[in-house]
């Protein structure tokens, strides 16, 4: 508290030094240029204009700073309120998708999908969310738009496609899906897993038989299960 009031007397007695340097000894300042300019005036009217002048420059440029850097004070667009307008989107999608508010889940998978650069399990949702709308063009939409933002991702989104399409009843087009991929992954252990449940809920237990082979070489199933299928009525082992 102490150093307080010195501090306070000294800044007192220094301004009244300066009040009374300035009342005796004003000083005079003049600047001119031909036809352009002329300025005059007292030494410390300058001086306060100066600093005046540099405290506006600096204002400005802080503000300028917040508003092109800020992390979301000023700046409602910057990169850290974008990521976190991304972020509650995808936490959002994910509720809403597993407490089956389908609407929702979809606008807000769909808005996480098109900001992320691995969008495809929010492409998939958003799908997914879609389809129970009976919204089957807009599912198909996104699964494709999901392709084409990561088209290595073929496989998941054409095994994603196929159990959308039996969601929907459409075992055949489902059945058309596997077995293009089939064609392109043989090997493919969820792949063959969907195919030999679609013959199964088809009851086309000669192509489950076809299909034994490739079950057995890939390991897909064990062995118990093969009983099971030749004692499917009208299948000869």
């Amino acid at each position: 508290m102490k150093r307080f009031y010195v501090i306070l007397v000294l800044a007192i007695a220094i301004a009244l030094a300066l009040a009374v340097g300035i009342s005796k000894h004003t000083g005079y300042v003049l600047i001119t240029y031909p036809h352009v300019l002329h300025y005059e005036s007292s030494l410390w009217a300058t001086l306060v204009a100066v600093v005046a002048i540099g405290l506006a420059i600096y204002l400005i440029r802080v503000l300028l700073s917040l508003v092109t850097t800020s992390g979301g004070v000023v700046n409602p667009w910057s990169r850290r309120n974008r990521s976190r307008r991304v972020q509650i989107a995808i936490e959002q999608g994910q509720m809403d998708l597993a407490e089956g508010r389908w609407a929702s889940a979809e606008r807000h998978l769909h808005r996480a999908a098109e900001a992320e650069r691995q969008p495809l399990l929010y492409y998939l949702g958003a799908a997914r969310a879609a389809n129970e709308q009976g919204r089957y063009e807009e599912s198909d939409g996104l699964l494709e738009r999901a392709l084409e933002r990561q088209p290595q991702a073929e496989l998941a989104v054409a095994l994603s496609h196929a159990q959308l399409q039996l969601d929907r009843g459409d075992t055949d087009g489902a059945l058309t899906t596997l077995q293009a991929m089939h064609e392109r992954h043989p090997h493919n252990a969820q792949l063959l897993r969907q195919l030999q449940r679609l013959h199964q809920q088809r009851g086309d237990w000669s192509s489950v038989i076809r299909l034994l082979p490739e079950l057995r070489k890939d390991k897909v199933l064990p062995p118990v299960n093969w009983p099971s299928w030749s004692a499917a009525p009208g299948v000869r082992t």
